[in-house]
């Protein structure tokens, strides 16, 4: 990945990607190293800026909210206006993986919202303020939604989404330490213990509650794209027969690249997004892929990606509650 990242980082940031929240001497028998070791190498991953921050994978859908995946083409788009856009966006909280990419598309987005009433209102203001160069606004809505697990030759990839609404009611303590785990899915049991003023055992009883209902599903880590040199990609499919949607996503979760995976409703029906070492793995990939898979796929396009911004997967509703801590600790 880096000059600067041996194998046990890389190790270490496959720990964190499949679960963030994995202790120090959890991830130290993972990757056979003292725990001690592990501290450092992850205080250096993030001082050194690798990775940008720790957060927690939340299904807004049980509060009663729908996921579409947003993705627009402009022309003539400078970088000075990409970068309004992409801020205009990440003030926006109901919008997640604000992406700026190269490829069909220019700016990418997952957006949660109560109703198709106001993602159209967003979609309107938007438009608005941003559509004199607008070529392409594709939306499409999410069906399902995968977390893949960088876990080579065996498919453990987990359903953390799959299009039912539900409407669960939380309590303040519940919203709280939601919307805290969001952004900072390391922050330790007895801070945020402290920050709630109850007891520890309360607070990994509301935890175990959050993620046996499914509302928590998993804690990962966000990665600065601009300083590795891997690249983060997206494929997207169009298919002639769905039902292989679940062997496609088992191929890409046994590539030891993939990261996310959705189903979609609209001009796309499948996306996958893979963190790839070099144009070299990601053409292997596909040749691979187009092998197995060459009955049933019409086409796809790529996007890679070169920055991505707001991974809190939460909604406005919560966002305001979250505590704050005094300072991070691992």
């Amino acid at each position: 990945m880096s000059k600067n990242i041996d194998s046990y980082d890389r190790k270490i940031l496959y720990a964190l990607d499949m679960n963030a929240r994995d202790s120090a001497s959890q991830i130290a028998k993972k990757v056979n190293l003292s725990k001690e070791g592990v501290i450092y190498r992850i205080n250096r991953l993030l001082e050194n800026g690798y990775v940008k921050n720790f957060y927690t994978i939340i299904n807004a859908a049980l509060f009663g909210y729908q996921y579409y995946k947003v993705m627009l083409t402009f022309q003539k788009l400078g970088l000075e206006e990409e970068q309004q856009i992409v801020n205009y966006l990440k003030l926006s909280d109901n919008c997640i993986n604000v992406r700026a990419t190269e490829g069909r598309y220019n700016i990418s987005f997952l957006a949660v919202y109560s109703s198709r009433v106001e993602l159209k209102n967003f979609l309107q203001e938007f438009c608005t303020k941003f559509g004199h160069n607008l070529l392409r606004k594709n939306v499409h809505i999410v069906t399902s939604g995968y977390k893949l697990t960088f876990k080579e030759d065996e498919a453990q990839y987990k359903l953390f989404y799959k299009g039912e609404r539900a409407n669960f009611v939380l309590d303040e303590n519940e919203k709280k330490i939601l919307a805290t785990l969001a952004l900072d899915a390391r922050i330790k049991i007895v801070e945020l213990a402290r920050m709630l003023n109850v007891d520890v055992r309360k607070v990994q009883y509301i935890i175990k509650k959050l993620q046996e209902n499914n509302i928590i599903v998993g804690y990962s880590s966000s990665l600065d794209l601009s300083i590795l040199p891997n690249q983060l990609v997206v494929l997207n499919f169009r298919l002639n027969n769905t039902t292989k949607v679940p062997s496609m996503i088992e191929y890409f979760d046994k590539t030891n690249s993939g990261l996310f995976a959705y189903e979609l409703l609209g001009d796309y029906d499948l996306s996958v997004e893979l963190y790839v070492e070099n144009d070299a793995a990601l053409k292997q990939t596909l040749l691979d892929f187009r092998r197995r898979f060459s009955d049933y796929y019409i086409s796809y396009d790529i996007a890679h990606i070169y920055d991505e911004y707001n991974l809190a997967w939460l909604p406005v509703t919560l966002k305001d509650m979250e505590l704050k801590p005094e300072k991070k600790r691992l």
